[in-house]
């Protein structure tokens, strides 16, 4: 027998990815805002 206990639903492991892409938009969505802020309004 099998030292862990068995569930009836599916337990996935923990994985770092889902946060680890979050702060990633979250600082490229912050950046961009910050840069087209500062873009001179005569260029667009």
């Amino acid at each position: 027998m099998s030292s862990h206990s068995h569930h009836a639903y599916h337990l996935v492991d923990m994985s770092p990815w889902p946060l680890t892409g979050s702060i990633s938009a979250m600082l490229l969505t912050s950046g961009l805002i910050k840069w087209f802020h500062q873009l001179n309004p005569d260029l667009l």
